[in-house]
């Protein structure tokens, strides 16, 4: 609540609504001076620069932020913040392009509920997974393309003909709130049985 209130908040805020505006000078400057905004700058519901060129239709922006880390001069000190990310530009933009907010919905499922298919086609590109799922209802960037009737993100993401997860990937991304839910229904479906609670 309060980091908005500092002068990093206000810097970070800024960048973010030059992202979502398409400014795409004050978003070079701001990633080639801090390369780990990328991932750290967020929303009040943890979207990033990539969740926002991808809500407002900013091609431009995302290929901004892409050339700005491809050819940044940062040096090793700023870089070793995004290791855990990867360890290569390549792997960093896959995980930029892969973040999801608070609601588990990546870049790609916002491109896809929004239809903008140009920068759904980015995304994938840049190796975002069409396979993950959100906390509401578990669907994936193609149901929200489908059943938003964004004929050209499905087609895009139909081309793109990435191989489905088999196996434990297949599951339901683990967070913090189906963990919650499974420790209570544990206790509380002791009494359950076929025929209801007993």
């Amino acid at each position: 609540m309060g980091a908005a209130c500092t002068k990093r908040g206000r810097e970070e805020a800024a960048f973010l609504k030059a992202a979502r505006d398409g400014d795409c000078g004050v978003v070079q400057q701001a990633i080639l001076r801090h390369v780990d905004w990328g991932y750290r700058a967020q929303t009040w519901n943890g979207q990033t620069v990539f969740h926002l060129a991808a809500r407002y239709g900013r091609l431009d922006v995302l290929e901004t932020v892409v050339e700005a880390v491809r050819f940044n001069p940062a040096g090793p000190d700023k870089w070793r913040k995004l290791l855990r990310m990867g360890h290569s530009t390549d792997a960093i933009l896959r995980s930029y392009a892969s973040l999801q907010d608070a609601r588990c919905q990546t870049p790609l499922h916002i491109a896809c509920i929004y239809g903008n298919a140009d920068v759904a086609e980015a995304l994938l590109k840049l190796g975002a997974t069409p396979w993950s799922w959100d906390e509401l209802g578990g669907r994936t960037p193609l149901h929200y393309a489908a059943s938003m009737g964004h004929v050209d993100c499905v087609r895009i993401v139909l081309a793109r003909n990435t191989p489905a997860p088999t196996g434990d990937a297949l599951r339901r991304p683990n967070t913090a709130r189906t963990r919650r839910v499974a420790a209570c229904g544990s206790s509380e479906m002791k009494g359950w049985t076929a025929k209801g609670w007993e």
